[in-house]
């Protein structure tokens, strides 16, 4: 066992060696050992995303603990395709133990799910007193130079990138994704660390660009950022400056440092710049295919050519912008003189999830009257606020004390109670209206030709111009 409390199986399930997990467990290795920091050999199985081992773990006996996990509304076919089969995988796990150990929490990871949408992916580096470069996994162009007696002992280095492509869809900002630099001990290097980043853009001069920096744990907001003074040289499509402190870094635009600072915040929190639009198409029966969707910034219009090329018709106001965080709860109604075909509809709440191509719902519109469906599409998120309460631990019997407790059965109950603070949902707030107006098919609905086709070189008809034609 080595000093992290951790056994052979432990070292074969990092290097995904399965031949020597199954020979470990024929020999009687303990399939749910845990080492100092409290983790199984399946946890650091399922931190790897190696779904091979996640399912070999499983099928050798290894206990999937629900109270490691968070449980929330999440669907998951929102997943990528890796999480989604690892997930599926501990589900199906978690059937085969529920008579025995689970009871009542399968029944709530049937009808929810785990939360494991995109999160600042963090690795760990073991530092010691020598030179050293680290090429991080999630940034694998980076270099981090810590140069020999920067350490006076050995630790590691916790690193975390927080990508920041979706903030430079109209003007660029950051340069570079945000790098987290952390010590695990907290301690500062003694020299200065070199680091090297890949620059987003290579239109790009070293006079204009500045090194921002953010001491704080987690930057909140703008004013947790300051211009780190350093040398910064570009080196081909690499950007290379000195960290005399370990933090948040990026490279931001010296012009506009309130905007590199918010965007650098915001992606940290792992917040996206979105365009949410809504599109009508004409079915039978006097039905109306609604679908909203929520797209990134940098992909909207490119979704938006796609519903008009198959027959939706975008409404007067085409988009707008809005900032979601990815696992954010949205609920979509709809308000208006018509009625929601609720059997074929989808549901109202929509997790947002950047790694998911669309994030959309889809209402079918039953008008039963004469006029168009007229109305609105309405956007709310939930909000919450963070509380203290009191929570009774347990109760105890104590003697009041005196001459009676020796006359009578004097004894009380005492509880014994702690303050903890909890986020409890307090209202909703509303993020966008976009109007609905089934007047539109009437006169502005496009023959089935695409106007950005360069190969037609005749104006396109409206379908009322066409109308009036036939009636002459």
């Amino acid at each position: 066992m080595t000093i992290d409390g951790e056994t052979a199986l432990f070292k074969a399930v990092k290097h995904s060696n399965i031949e020597s997990v199954v020979a470990l467990v024929a020999f009687n290795a303990t399939i749910n050992v845990v080492n100092n920091k409290g983790q199984s050999p399946l946890d650091i199985a399922v931190a790897k995303k190696d779904a091979a081992v996640v399912e070999l773990l499983c099928s050798l006996g290894s206990s999937v603990t629900i109270d490691d996990w968070t449980v929330g509304g999440v669907d998951v076919n929102i997943l990528s395709k890796e999480d989604q089969n690892i997930m599926r995988i501990l589900i199906n796990q978690l059937e085969r133990e529920a008579e025995n150990s689970y009871g009542y929490y399968l029944t709530r990871i049937k009808t929810a799910t785990f939360v494991v949408l995109s999160q600042l992916r963090q690795e760990e580096f073991d530092v010691t007193q020598e030179a050293v470069k680290i090429i991080p996994q999630s940034e694998s162009s980076a270099e981090i130079n810590i140069p020999d007696g920067a350490f006076k002992s050995p630790g590691k280095l916790m690193l975390n990138v927080a990508n920041t492509n979706d903030w430079n869809s109209e003007e660029t900002v950051l340069f570079t994704n945000v790098i987290d630099l952390t010590m695990q001990t907290k301690i500062q290097p003694a020299k200065p660390v070199n680091v090297k980043l890949p620059l987003h853009s290579l239109t790009v001069s070293v006079d204009d660009l500045i090194i921002i920096a953010s001491h704080k744990d987690i930057p909140e907001t703008e004013k947790d950022w300051e211009i780190c003074p350093t040398n910064v040289k570009i080196e081909g499509n690499m950007i290379s400056f000195s960290a005399e402190h370990f933090t948040w870094f990026a490279v931001g635009s010296k012009k506009n440092f309130q905007n590199s600072a918010e965007s650098a915040t915001l992606a940290v929190l792992q917040y996206r710049p979105t365009e949410i639009f809504a599109g009508l198409k004409k079915e039978t029966d006097n039905k109306l295919t609604l679908i909203v969707e929520i797209a990134l910034k940098h992909f909207g219009k490119r979704r938006r050519k796609y519903l008009r090329q198959k027959g939706f018709r975008l409404q007067t106001i085409e988009y707008r912008d809005e900032v979601f965080q990815d696992g954010e709860k949205l609920k979509i109604s709809l308000e208006g003189n018509f009625q929601i075909d609720t059997i074929g509809s989808s549901k109202e709440h929509i997790i947002f999830n950047h790694n998911k191509k669309r994030n959309y719902r889809t209402f079918y519109i039953v008008s039963e009257q004469q006029e168009p469906p007229i109305g609105d599409v309405v956007v709310v998120r939930t909000t919450k606020k963070i509380v203290e309460q009191t929570v009774i631990d347990k109760l105890e019997n104590k003697i009041k004390p005196g001459l009676w407790s020796v006359l009578c059965n004097n004894v009380v109950k005492v509880a014994t109670s702690t303050s903890r603070k909890v986020a409890i949902e307090n209202g909703i707030e509303e993020l966008v209206r976009l109007p609905i107006d089934g007047q539109l098919f009437d006169e502005n609905q496009d023959v089935r030709v695409n106007i950005d086709d360069s190969q037609c070189t005749i104006p396109v008809l409206r379908k009322s111009s066409l109308f009036r034609l036939g009636q002459q």
